[in-house]
């Protein structure tokens, strides 16, 4: 790890770390990770100028010089973040920064650009128009991390295709299909820069069919079953400096990762903190920040942890490390403080925020001294989750699992829970006993129980228990009855 000496305010906060491999052939591979992610209130974004020289030649730069914008940005479009500016001179892919005002320190990139007057941004200012700005042409946000790899004259890495049988076997990931599709991949263009975030899709709360989301992403089923070159750069790169540009990275004053044992009070606040429990920077995630992390992990995609098993390269086991830090610190809520609960969160941010800590606890190396943290948060996760399961009232076999607790039982979120609670007992942890109560309820309502039309086995939500009453329904004819048979039309039903 290297500070940048004589560096003062938001620039101290940058660390450098350097990995260096060399081979019995005199050639290296450099890789550089780049870091502003330390949890002190000094820190913000920053913009600076990047020259970096392998051998006595440079192999990566980047301009530090800011340009004033010629004219305030005047008029908005909230229907779609279009705003007018008069002869801005913006491509798409800069990154401005506002100067003045309430807003001042906030960051936005130019996704099109509309005109010589017109352009479109990643989302509003939120703040009163007008607004005066810059163009920065490399700034890291607050709380992100960026790498690149570099090697010297004369090397060339070996092009592998690897055997993904084994981690099949060690089900850490799923068999795919063959009929997997196989389409074309690149990772070339402005959105694969530092700081950008590929073809995620942002914010990370956005709902809808979104490749990323799921047991892990398309991109990496498509990469485990097909194997192609150009599949292999683009999952490196959506699970590297794509992840990386989150702002979810949280580092402690020492440098190493903030972890709930020495904060448990800690909450990775969406707006500027009030008091200590919050980020330290004086401009908190509202300020300084690009890509803002979800509330929760109900959206969190698994973007490093099969990069990393292919790879074992250290930028992929922080990301996942750091993504399944944050399933914790940024949600509070009954969070039990450092035992890190993600069991009042929605159903499926309990799947994919399990998934994280339970590969984090399994794949991270044995002499790690995150891999104990992260063993202790899902075993505290399941602990709590059997606790929960025994207390269901349920005698149908309903469960009142997650937030809110609002009698809804969305059978779609149980199927992530139920898969993900399934794979962390695969990973040597228990199974959690959700998994039988979910399983055989589902199987029921399918096989077992004619009065129940399986045709609504699958939909979005049901209710559990009769609101009237407060009481389970006594049958499967009744609960299908109150919520799907329209002869007997519930007011609920309107909504």
């Amino acid at each position: 790890m290297q500070s940048f000496p004589g560096a003062a305010g938001t620039a101290a906060a940058l660390r450098a770390i350097f990995d260096v491999r060399s081979y019995a052939d005199g050639t290296h591979r450099v890789d550089v990770t780049i870091s502003n992610s330390l949890n002190v209130s000094t820190a913000r974004e920053v913009a600076y100028g990047v020259n970096i020289r392998l051998a006595g030649a440079s192999v990566f730069t980047r301009s530090g010089i800011r340009t004033p914008g010629p004219n305030p940005f005047s008029a908005m479009n909230a229907s779609d973040n279009t705003y007018t500016v008069a002869n801005h001179g913006l491509a798409v892919g800069d990154t401005i920064r506002v100067t003045g005002g309430a807003g001042a320190g906030k960051l936005r990139v130019v996704t099109h650009v509309l005109g010589v007057s017109s352009v479109k941004l990643n989302y509003p200012f939120e703040v009163s128009l007008p607004v005066t700005w810059e163009k920065l042409p490399f700034v890291q946000p607050y709380l992100t991390r960026w790498r690149g790899t570099f090697s010297t004259t004369g090397f060339t890495e070996a092009a592998t295709v690897p055997d993904v049988r084994p981690f099949q076997l060690a089900n850490a990931f799923p068999s795919y299909l063959d009929r997997v599709a196989r389409p074309s991949r690149s990772t070339t263009g402005p959105w694969f820069e530092p700081f950008r975030i590929g073809d995620l899709i942002h914010p990370l709360a956005a709902p809808g069919a979104r490749p990323e989301i799921g047991l892990y992403p398309a991109w990496v089923a498509q990469y485990i079953v097909h194997r192609g070159t150009d599949q292999r750069a683009y999952m490196l790169g959506m699970g590297g400096n794509v992840a990386g540009a989150v702002s979810l990275h949280v580092d402690d004053t020492d440098g190493s990762m903030l972890l709930l044992d020495n904060h448990p009070d800690f909450f990775m606040a969406t707006v500027d903190p009030t008091g200590a429990s919050g980020v330290a920077s004086s401009g908190g995630l509202d300020r300084g920040v690009l890509y803002a992390p979800e509330v929760g992990a109900a959206h969190t995609p698994a973007l490093s942890f099969v990069p990393y098993l292919f790879t074992g390269e250290r930028f992929y086991l922080d990301e996942l490390k750091y993504w399944a830090n944050a399933a914790m610190l940024t949600w509070s809520w009954e969070r039990k403080g450092a035992a890190g609960l993600v069991t009042a969160q929605q159903v499926r941010s309990m799947g994919w925020g399990l998934r994280d800590l339970a590969n984090a606890a399994a794949y991270t190396p044995d002499d790690d001294p995150h891999r104990a943290y992260f063993t202790e948060k899902t075993n505290n996760n399941l602990a709590e989750l059997d606790r929960l399961a025994l207390a269901e009232p349920d005698p149908l076999g309903g469960s009142l699992l997650g937030y809110p607790k609002d009698n809804m039982l969305q059978v779609f979120m149980q199927s992530f829970a139920a898969w993900a609670f399934d794979h962390v007992g695969k990973q040597g942890f228990r199974t959690p006993l959700y998994v039988r109560r979910l399983v055989t309820y589902w199987n029921g309502l399918y096989n077992a129980h004619p009065s129940f039309d399986k045709r609504y086995v699958g939909s979005y939500q049901m209710l559990i228990f009769n609101p009237s009453t407060g009481a389970p329904f006594s049958s499967y004819g009744s609960l299908f009855d109150y919520n799907f048979n329209w002869r007997s039309y519930q007011p609920w039903k309107a909504y």
